[in-house]
């Protein structure tokens, strides 16, 4: 819900957002043919442009994600016979992804010393409403064991 409080009226917005972004995709019946394979439509990001295709009609395999300018493109050159050599242009093509080492970038003893300086303040701290408590039921339980004029089983102090 946005603004108004109203799901239905950010629905009806967003609603032709989607219709109108969906106009600059291909249809979903419209198969992509290379040298290779048959590409089948799998899903679309409509708002972002991409869609993804896969070798099977039926399950995701070998799946390549296109913009939708690519697809259309690949379909203009599918009608005129031609068969690209891939879905992928030499621009769209990432070069493999550096990878991270997470081990790297921290210390593993960074928290270390952080926490056994709050482990002790907290056993410390449990400590203090341990002995709190163990007073009051070693006071009420001499209460309860001392002969007193006004001593009544259901009155405690």
């Amino acid at each position: 819900a946005g603004q108004c409080a109203k799901l239905k009226c950010c629905l009806n917005y967003e609603v032709d957002c989607y219709v109108e972004a969906q106009k600059h995709l291909p249809l979903r019946e419209v198969e992509l043919e290379t040298k290779d394979a048959t590409f089948f439509f799998c899903k679309a990001d409509i708002l972002n442009n991409q869609i993804t295709y896969s070798t099977d009609k039926n399950f995701l395999a070998n799946a390549i994600t296109i913009s939708g300018k690519r697809a259309f493109e690949i379909i203009g050159l599918n009608r005129k016979g031609i068969k690209p050599d891939n879905l992928l242009e030499e621009s769209d093509r990432e070069p493999p992804k550096k990878q991270t080492d997470l081990l790297e970038q921290e210390s593993l003893t960074r928290f270390d010393n952080h926490h056994a300086n709050d482990r002790n303040n907290n056993n410390q701290w449990n400590n203090k409403k341990k002995k709190k408590n163990h007073l009051r039921e070693t006071q009420a339980s001499n209460n309860r064991n001392s002969p007193q004029a006004n001593n009544h089983p259901f009155k405690q102090k």
